[in-house]
């Protein structure tokens, strides 16, 4: 626990979330879009974590993969599986559950190699 008032603060409006949406997760949509065989357009909702961001665009096959972060809706903070067992802002406000991130850069690269291959 963390005896700082305003994160404490923070995470009861995280529990009030959880119980308004009764436990359901959020949908989440990951766009893909290609031009060509050269670029590649990512769009992930939410703020992504800069490690989400390089492993997408490490494992892409495009020359050139564009990720762009808030797109098609606002998870929150989207922190990656080592933040959370660090703490901090982002992950005690995150609205996702550890592994959510990961499992958006696997759909993108899924998509990217789907595309990258037509």
């Amino acid at each position: 626990q963390n005896a700082n008032p305003f994160y404490e603060q923070v995470h009861a409006f995280k529990v009030m979330d959880i119980v308004e949406r009764a436990g359901k997760p959020f949908p989440a949509e990951v766009q893909v879009i290609a031009l060509g065989r050269s670029v590649a357009w990512v769009g992930l909702p939410g703020e992504i974590f800069n490690e989400h961001g390089r492993a997408i665009k490490l494992a892409s096959p495009f020359p050139v993969t564009i990720v762009a972060e808030l797109a098609n809706g606002n998870l929150g903070y989207v922190p990656d599986r080592k933040a959370y067992s660090e703490g901090a802002y982002e992950v005690i406000s995150s609205r996702v559950a550890a592994g959510s991130g990961e499992a958006m850069v696997a759909s993108a690269v899924e998509q990217l190699v789907a595309l990258f291959k037509d």
